[in-house]
């Protein structure tokens, strides 16, 4: 599997904005799958206990505006897109 990391160079600051410009481009699933997978290699490459902290708020949110999207568009995502991002991002949050 290749993995394409389009947010890597993007500072904490500036991925947190793109998060923000996504979400409200009302993104597609692969955007927020993209968006989750980066979430879980930042929390990869943290070192603190605080940079955990910081990931876990952003982290939440994007789960929050999946689940509503999910809820508004039945034909949003398949169930296993829906399966994927849920582990994805579970693995930030817990």
């Amino acid at each position: 599997m290749i993995i394409i990391r389009r947010y890597k160079k993007l500072d904490w600051w500036s991925f947190l904005d793109q998060i923000e410009i996504e979400l409200s481009r009302d993104a597609d699933v692969e955007c927020f799958i993209e968006l989750a997978d980066e979430l879980r290699l930042r929390m990869l490459e943290c070192v603190s206990e605080g940079g955990l902290f910081k990931l876990k708020a952003p982290a939440k949110n994007l789960k929050k505006v999946f689940d509503e999207r999910k809820q508004r568009d039945i034909d949003f995502a398949k169930l296993e897109q829906i399966d994927e991002f849920n582990e994805i991002i579970n693995t930030v949050i817990d």
